[in-house]
């Protein structure tokens, strides 16, 4: 089967690519090796990021989409996908061993607004959500989708491509091939282009030396209110600091956490990949296990929050 486009990953940028092109009138494939929902992290949006999905949502007529680039208009109109409210960055400096502390000139916190009401702040997209409504939307435009495939192949095919994919599903899964005009890669890490047209991967320079431990988590406790108890919080904040993208500053590392209106809390250690070594093999689970363990020790304050 021949088509216009095929775009390879069905993330949050190949949904929306093919959403958009489906609306030009584009005959669209979406394939992708896994299916929706699946775990995905990069949650949290920015001013920027908001604005420039409202343009594409104006330019090319996606009604739908616009609600998405903000809090208040997101809740009203898709109220079936978690998110959290990002009214800024909030940023608090810890030391090993003890609790979190500050001075009347907040010399260990900092304040960030990115928005001016609740209303028109930005968002943390639960990606497992968001990336699943996107491709429906793609689907429903006229996109075509064909999940759970890997890709095997990619020609050149005079003035155009020749894919062939292999169901996961099970061992010597069917084999499929499509044609198409142009061919996109979407999975983030250019990894179809890289392995079957010869391109260098320049990745590498981009790279920034560190890694992360994360997940999702229930039961996180609130910074906000672990401020007010303890009498560090501030008489009138510009904005609670947990509805943020919040920033533990651990020394050389430093933590993330992202909360969602159903409870869930994205969390993520963030260290210079050499630290990581000193763990043993994060390979295995019980390693990330412990090493997660070892981390929330050197923190009273942050150990409080995930306990």
């Amino acid at each position: 089967m021949r088509y216009d486009a095929i775009i390879v990953g069905s993330g949050f940028a190949g949904n929306l690519l093919g959403w958009i092109l489906a609306e030009c009138g584009w005959r669209v494939l979406i394939v992708d090796r896994e299916e929706h929902p699946r775990f995905a992290i990069g949650e949290s949006s920015t001013p920027l990021g908001d604005m420039l999905l409202e343009r594409l949502a104006d330019h090319y007529g996606l009604t739908a989409l616009k609600p998405l680039a903000r809090w208040g208009t997101c809740r009203q109109a898709l109220p079936q996908l978690r998110v959290g409210k990002k009214r800024g960055f909030s940023y608090f400096q810890h030391l090993p061993g003890k609790p979190f502390a500050d001075t009347p000139a907040h010399d260990h916190s900092l304040m960030v607004a990115a928005s001016a009401s609740d209303a028109s702040s930005d968002l943390h997209w639960m990606r497992s959500d968001v990336d699943a409504w996107l491709y429906q939307q793609a689907c429903q435009a006229g996109c075509a989708g064909r999940l759970g495939v890997e890709v095997i192949n990619l020609q050149r095919d005079g003035a155009g491509w020749t894919l062939t994919a292999q169901d996961r599903a099970e061992q010597g899964g069917e084999i499929e091939q499509w044609e198409c005009r142009e061919f996109i890669d979407a999975t983030g890490s250019s990894d179809v282009a890289v392995r079957y047209l010869g391109l260098n991967d320049a990745s590498e320079r981009l790279l920034t030396r560190t890694g992360c431990l994360f997940g999702h988590f229930r039961g996180v406790a609130g910074f906000a209110d672990w401020l007010e108890e303890h009498g560090l919080a501030d008489a009138s904040p510009i904005f609670n600091p947990d509805d943020a993208a919040q920033h533990h500053l651990l020394g050389n590392a430093w933590m993330w956490m992202l909360r969602f209106v159903d409870g869930t809390t994205s969390v993520g250690f963030v260290q210079p990949t050499s630290q990581w070594g000193t763990f043993g093999d994060l390979a295995c689970k019980s390693a990330r296990m412990d090493a997660w363990q070892i981390l929330l020790a050197r923190y009273p304050s942050i150990y409080d929050l995930m306990h």
